[in-house]
């Protein structure tokens, strides 16, 4: 958590722009490539992509996720549990 604290405050005082963008990053966290999850059996890969963006395209709002990936709020809230998404806003 302090080497992530001291990369933010890193990326803070050198950043050009008003928001943070890759290259303001210390380079070991640039090229840092954490080990996947395995997905659960009935997620895809593409699935779970998809699922994490039109959350973010809707800011997190659940009922209009489901209505837009054309599911019930009851398979993204199991979709969600079983990627380990927690049932909070990011």
């Amino acid at each position: 958590m302090r080497e992530f604290k001291h990369a933010m405050e890193h990326a803070l005082i050198l950043c050009r722009g008003v928001m943070l963008e890759p290259g303001d990053l210390p380079l070991e966290i640039r090229e840092y490539k954490s080990a996947a999850l395995p997905l659960p059996a009935d997620i895809t890969e593409d699935e779970a992509s998809t699922i994490m963006q039109t959350l973010r395209n809707v800011k997190w709002n659940k009922t209009a996720a489901a209505r837009a990936l054309e599911m019930s709020r009851q398979t993204l809230y199991r979709k969600l549990k079983a990627l380990g998404v927690e049932d909070s806003t990011p």
